[in-house]
């Protein structure tokens, strides 16, 4: 009979160690697979950044990293890295530009191994702009015609918002405002018409490029515009609509993604604008609004709704109407 409860004790002592233990599970992790980090520059203070991993489990897992595939000990780097007490999280003191890598944690214990989100974690940068043509340029454009302003945004990463703004003698930055200068996605600034209160007098025209990310901007070479006089009074000048920038007639776009077709057009007076889908005129909503005077519809989130044929009808009063038409895909899950 003693046996008997020996045993029976020794049954419930095995059920309930087997309920304190458990194999590790993921509860912390990357939930992106593009991590950025800064590398300070001289003079800057260091930006530090983490891996997250954390894991639950009995016994308490213990935590092992690859980096590229291959084994990744963090103590090797002169206690610039380290790992949070009690989980596998990598806290990066010093960001250097060998940092850059796939990274990918392991919690385990005697019960089995947990594997984390895989993670590439990469440099923000934001490169100079190319002074091909020394440090300003003049450039001339006649009155009452569509003109452009090329820019050559540098290279980055993420990808900088590139925009024009306007520099005074004295470094002064303002930003440009009016509905007949335009910015395509490529960074170009597109002139609607040219007037003659667009000439520099005492500022410049400048092609600047941000990251967000940094937080830091750089700004390329000044442009300096003169306008030829046409010797006609603005008001007799005159100009039909002409075609400058426009998205490509057939369009993809990602399922919930921000999608933006361009439409802009030159002309004297300033052309509008008018939008229509599958030949009916669109409104602006929470969802669909109109930028840059009307020359660029913006879609929030694109859906499989939206998908069809998008028409800008341009015109200003001389010469004939223009259209263009988008025919726009929306790919992605359901």
């Amino acid at each position: 009979m003693e046996t008997i409860k020996l045993i029976c004790v020794l049954a419930v002592l095995s059920q309930t160690a087997a309920l304190l233990t458990s194999p590790p599970r993921i509860v912390k992790q990357p939930t992106v697979e593009e991590l950025l980090f800064q590398v300070a520059q001289p003079g800057e203070v260091d930006k530090p950044f983490i891996i997250e991993c954390e894991a639950e489990g009995e016994p308490a897992p213990k935590y092992r990293w690859i980096k590229n595939g291959k084994p990744f000990e963090y103590t090797s780097y002169d206690n610039r890295i380290s790992q949070q007490p009690g989980r596998g999280t990598l806290v990066v003191s010093q960001p250097r530009n060998e940092d850059l890598g796939q990274y990918q944690c392991f919690a385990y214990n005697e019960w089995g191994t947990a594997t984390s989100n895989s993670v590439f974690v990469r440099k923000a940068e934001l490169n100079s702009f190319k002074e091909t043509d020394g440090p300003q340029q003049t450039v001339t454009a006649q009155e009452g015609l569509p003109f452009k302003l090329t820019c050559e945004p540098p290279d980055g990463h993420p990808s900088p918002n590139v925009y024009w703004m306007l520099q005074g003698e004295q470094g002064q930055l303002k930003t440009i405002n009016n509905s007949r200068m335009t910015l395509d996605p490529e960074g170009n600034l597109w002139f609607s018409n040219v007037t003659r209160f667009d000439a520099s007098v005492d500022y410049a025209y400048t092609c600047a490029a941000k990251s967000v990310f940094r937080n830091e901007y750089k700004l390329g070479n000044k442009v300096y515009l003169q306008v030829q006089h046409t010797g006609v009074s603005p008001t007799q000048n005159k100009h039909e609509p002409v075609r400058q920038y426009t998205t490509r007639r057939v369009e993809k776009a990602w399922r919930g993604k921000k999608v933006e077709l361009y439409c802009i057009y030159g002309g004297t007076p300033l052309p509008q604008v008018v939008w229509k889908k599958d030949g009916r005129t669109m409104l602006s909503s929470q969802r669909l609004t109109q930028d840059n005077y009307g020359k660029t519809l913006v879609i929030k989130r694109a859906g499989y709704e939206d998908q069809g044929t998008y028409t800008c009808e341009v015109s200003n009063g001389v010469g004939t109407a223009q259209t263009y038409s988008i025919e726009l895909n929306v790919e992605g899950e359901l």
